[in-house]
This record gives structure tokens, sequence and C-alpha cells, in this order.
């Protein structure tokens, strides 16, 4: 069996131009047979939300659920890197509730990183991790949250790529403050824009500006390039 695998480990991989193997896992029996496959990192992703517990969005898990994933994970990983998402909140709440946020996962789940959504936008939390010795894996570009909201926008039903904050909360199927709050955070990173509606002003409209159209159309052409990729991998296993 393989040694424990190491941000070091992975750095050098990288530096040496060999490629990384990680899986997404949410329980104890895929850890297990993930970690005897030889991957080198397991990551407990909050996507557990919606593909295990049927929630509308990974937006509504807990620090206190992801917990118990992590240690489910981290009791059958015993050589690959276990990365664990850092929930939606802790985050947004400031340095302080994401450093304490943090430490739980690393000391009470085992998780040996800690990832971390949209991290450009937090430069003062990734700092506060990092300073306190928590590791960060730093995502960067948009999240899959972010993405639905722009794609939501742009591919809105009657062609005029724009919607309300409410036309998205029913198509989303998420709570109105919930999409309050991720447009918010896309309107202060200049992905979206406000206008008011000419036919009624108690209407405000929203939609994608200049950067926010290239920002989606980078994420879509990257998607499109990775599903190539996995229906040639899998064409190949088929011989």
């Amino acid at each position: 069996m393989h040694d424990k695998v190491t941000i070091s480990h992975l750095q050098q991989m990288k530096r040496q131009g060999q490629k990384s193997v990680g899986v997404v896992a949410w329980d104890y029996q895929i850890a297990r047979i993930a970690d005897r496959a030889g991957f080198d990192f397991i990551s407990v992703g909050d996507s557990v939300g919606v593909n295990l517990w049927g929630r509308a969005d990974v937006l509504d898990v807990t620090l206190e659920e992801m917990l118990v994933c992590c240690q489910a994970v981290r009791r059958g990983t015993a050589h690959a890197l276990l990365s664990c998402d850092m929930p939606y909140g802790p985050v947004q709440q400031g340095r302080d509730a994401a450093l304490a946020a943090a430490q739980r996962l690393m000391r009470e789940g085992g998780a040996d990183i800690i990832k971390i959504d949209a991290a450009a936008e937090f430069p003062d939390v990734v700092r506060a991790l990092v300073e306190a010795g928590i590791p960060v894996f730093a995502q960067f570009g948009l999240t899959p949250q972010r993405y639905t909201l722009l794609m939501m926008i742009k591919g809105a039903s009657d062609g005029s790529e724009q919607s309300t904050v409410t036309e998205l909360a029913d198509r989303m199927q998420l709570a109105q403050s919930t999409v309050t709050e991720l447009v918010r955070r896309a309107e202060e990173t200049g992905l979206l824009e406000r206008e008011q509606s000419h036919t009624d002003a108690r209407v405000v409209h929203l939609r994608l500006t200049p950067e926010g159209a290239r920002r989606l159309e980078l994420a879509f052409t990257g998607l499109a390039t990775e599903r190539s990729q996995l229906r040639d991998a899998f064409e190949h296993l088929g011989g």
C-alpha cells in the first residue's frame, strides 16, 4: 500500500508534470474503496446535500452535517489526502466564524485540508486560516451555485436574458432570501447588474454584465471539454 499522501507530495507531482487523481466521497465504504484503489485525494463535497439527501441546494447543508460526513470518510481513509468543503455560511459570516468552523472540520472531522469556494472573494478568510496553520484548498472561478444563477438569467424562457429575484427563486426552487444573497455576491464581483423595468418602475431586472457573460462562457467551454474527455475515457475502457 502506498504511503500517506501529503500536500507536499501533491505539489511535487505538479512540479514534475504528474496528474493527481481525486474522487468525491460521502461515506465510509466509498472512501475505503477509493483509498485502497490508490486515489491521491478524497473530497468530502457539500454536494452530498443534493445528491444523497435530496436537498434543493447545497447551500442548505450545515456545518454539523459536513462534520458527520467528514468523520465517516476519515474512518475509511488511511492514505489519500482528505479534503472537506466548508459549507455555506461561516465564510460569509467573516473570518472568526470561518476559522472556528475550519478548526472543527480539522479537529473533529479529521480533514487534512479545507476547501473554500470562490476563495478570491474572501482573502481575509483565507489569510486567517493559513495564518492559523490550516491548509486551504482555494477554488477559483464560478461556484456551482453561481453558474446555475447566471445560466438561469442567460437562459430566461422569454429570451430576454434577464430575470427578477422572485423569478429566479421560483426557477431554482430556493428561498428568496437565499437567492437574494447569491445575487448580492454576484453583483459585488461585477457579474450582474440591475435594470429598472421600462413598463413598471416597481420591477427590477437582473442581467449579466459583459464580465459575467465572459465568465459563464469560459465555464461552459470548460465543462464541454471535460465531457469530451470523459467520453473518450469511457470509450477507451469499453475497448
